[in-house]
């Protein structure tokens, strides 16, 4: 049990430094380079917004204070990135039609900060309850402007459904575990089984794509 909790801890410290390491050069590279408002897209969150995942291991091997100022960081990079781009979508216009699926990533951050944040306090709260409110909105919002694009074709984009959906199945089961009742747990089940449809769909298509020699070509 120690050497396997040993190896966890430098698998750990050696993910935690690559993610410091993206987070500081990505937003170095924003401010040095310089960015106009039309080229922002959801994916602008996962270098710094991924701090956030730090603490859902960290947490068990007793770095309390360290996973505290990952979390912090990534909920502060969250709140400043969220703004621009909403200003993006609302005032410039909808992104391209192969990567509007990169809309669904703008809502797995506050899942993210949800399950991190319980994992930290081992309690559910009125911060969480707040936090899952935002992400089912956020759900419902980019469902909502998805159907109202007639044709989205495949790329690799298709993939940014996946995950954002998965952290949002997993925030509701979090949520269901420890509110109770059967309305927490049918939008969990709801989620769950929609999260896992799209990952076999995304799957497929992409298996069919590559065999195809149409993967990159898309």
């Amino acid at each position: 049990m120690d050497v396997h909790m040993t190896v966890a801890e430098v698998v750990w410290w050696v993910g935690t430094i690559l993610q410091s390491v993206l987070a500081v050069e990505s937003v170095a590279s924003w401010i040095n380079r310089g960015r106009q408002v039309e080229q922002f897209n959801p994916t602008y969150f996962l270098p710094v917004v991924g701090l956030v995942l730090v603490p859902m291991v960290g947490r068990s091997m007793e770095w309390e204070e360290l996973v505290w100022c990952y979390w912090g960081v990534g909920v502060f990079y969250w709140i400043v990135l969220f703004p621009i781009f909403f200003m993006r979508v609302v005032f410039v216009g909808m992104l391209p039609p192969k990567v509007v699926p990169s809309l669904f990533i703008a809502m797995a951050p506050p899942a993210l900060i949800a399950n991190s944040y319980m994992t930290i306090t081992g309690k559910h709260d009125t911060l969480t309850i707040i936090l899952n409110a935002i992400n089912f909105f956020l759900f419902v919002l980019v469902v909502r402007i998805r159907l109202a694009q007639k044709s989205v074709p495949f790329s690799l984009a298709w993939w940014a459904y996946v995950f954002p959906l998965a952290a949002t199945a997993t925030a509701a089961l979090s949520f269901a575990t420890d509110l109770g009742g059967w309305v927490p747990y049918s939008i969990f089940v709801g989620l769950a089984v929609l999260a896992n449809g799209m990952w076999l769909s995304v799957f497929v298509t992409t298996g069919f794509y590559l065999v195809n020699f149409r993967l990159f070509l898309t």
